[in-house]
């Protein structure tokens, strides 16, 4: 007869003992105190082992192993030269698995039976108690990143300021005349981008419209999306304000600027480098007179309109 856990049990007028006695003392001796199991992860009995070794059969096994995954086996003699002791696993059953430095529990002991790693607090893994984790003393902010140098291994490490990637320098981002309370935005026109933008020119219906001042001839620049073009009286003789190709200078779809010639004598030119731009059913470089005023208006990639009074 055997225990509920396949030990043998002695009968009476046992013949031979000491074998029934022996193998209980092993199994009894090998589960006094946690399992201490070499490896949990072989199907097949290994080549070479100690006398005692313990082991957690994995996947499907086969060799003397066949037919119990997940079961606990103990070599009986160097190289389990007299065979395993091979003994169901319960749930609850504690094992400390050598080769990986961690604590698993038998979590469900029907076959094949299912081990995880232990932790105190349920659903979490202490990291630090794991042998290839190395967090020491953790602060905020820190990431974890893994070093082939040794020892290899995740390791807890502040990213380093001068180790930040510059935004400017990535294809996919525009920086333009960065300040204070800017943010990325994503922008899905031509070309697809991330520009900066501030509160101002981002947010449904503008806080205010800041001024572009020039006293020569001028090219719009991504930074003055949502800002008006002040052309002064001390401007004399007129000048030119020149809108940019899409192609070198990407205004967002949407993109709103207005326009006052502020000047009683000269006109301003509103020049436009080969993209177009309509006024009406018209379309070309067009002429703001004196105290007229104009808004421009992007309204696909390589399309502006053009509204206002003075035009021509």
């Amino acid at each position: 007869m055997t225990t509920p856990n396949g030990s043998p049990e002695l009968s009476s007028s046992q013949a031979s003992k000491e074998l029934y006695v022996n193998e209980m003392v092993r199994r009894t001796e090998r589960g006094a105190s946690f399992y201490p199991v070499v490896d949990k992860d072989l199907t097949s009995p290994p080549g070479s082992c100690a006398d005692g070794a313990v082991y957690i059969i994995a996947g499907s096994p086969s060799g003397a192993w066949a037919g119990r995954p997940g079961d606990i086996a103990v070599a009986v003699g160097p190289n389990a030269s007299n065979g395993w002791y091979i003994r169901d696993a319960e749930e609850g059953i504690f094992v400390w698995v050598q080769d990986e430095d961690v604590l698993y529990r038998c979590s469900a002991g029907s076959s094949p039976s299912t081990w995880t790693a232990y932790t105190a607090t349920p659903g979490a893994i202490n990291l630090n108690e794991l042998a290839d984790v190395d967090v020491s003393s953790p602060s905020d902010g820190q990431v974890l990143t893994y070093d082939t140098s040794s020892p290899t291994g995740w390791k807890a490490e502040t990213p380093a300021a001068s180790g930040a990637t510059d935004l400017d320098g990535l294809s996919d981002v525009v920086i333009a005349s960065v300040a204070d309370g800017d943010f990325l935005q994503y922008d899905a026109s031509s070309p697809v981008t991330w520009r900066n933008r501030t509160r101002a020119s981002a947010d449904v219906g503008y806080l205010y419209s800041p001024q572009i001042q020039d006293f020569d001839d001028y090219t719009l620049v991504l930074a003055d999306a949502g800002k008006h073009y002040y052309h002064t009286s001390s401007n004399s003789p007129g000048h030119t304000l020149t809108i940019p190709a899409n192609a070198s200078v990407a205004f967002p779809i949407g993109t709103v600027i207005a326009i006052v010639n502020e000047n009683g004598a000269n006109s301003l030119t509103l020049a436009i480098t080969s993209d177009t731009l309509r006024w009406g059913s018209s379309t070309g470089s067009r002429t703001i007179a004196a105290n007229g005023t104009a808004s421009l208006l992007k309204v696909a990639a390589t399309v502006w309109r053009l509204t206002g009074d003075g035009i021509t």
